[in-house]
């Protein structure tokens, strides 16, 4: 995976832009020496992430492997937080009438906010 990653990112343009350092997020960064091999691979220097709000999600949460999905879910909350209960309620009846995963997560997210 992180040789793949190396060549997308030597191919694209990205590479000039990137910054000389990153993070190592999800449950495969916790293996030993995935963080050293990542590191030498791409020829970033890189530190393992974890979830930000990992003290509200509880001890469980507070893994590498959740960092992804904590990320999105702080995300989406910011954005609904931004958001007056007029534009809520439009938001969700739009994402209601879509299918797929996303609409479930909506749907989710607007029976449990």
């Amino acid at each position: 995976v992180f040789e793949l990653v190396a060549e997308r990112l030597q191919a694209g343009a990205v590479k000039a832009i990137l910054p000389h350092r990153g993070v190592l997020t999800g449950g495969a960064s916790q293996l030993p020496g995935s963080l050293d091999l990542a590191s030498q691979l791409l020829g970033l220097k890189l530190r393992l992430g974890q979830p930000v709000a990992a003290a509200r999600m509880g001890e469980t949460y507070m893994s590498p492997a959740y960092t992804t999905a904590a990320g999105l879910l702080s995300y989406g909350l910011s954005l609904l937080d931004e958001k007056s209960s007029e534009n809520k309620t439009q938001f969700f009846s739009a994402m209601s009438q879509k299918s797929g995963r996303l609409a479930k997560i909506y749907a989710w997210m607007r029976e449990n906010l």
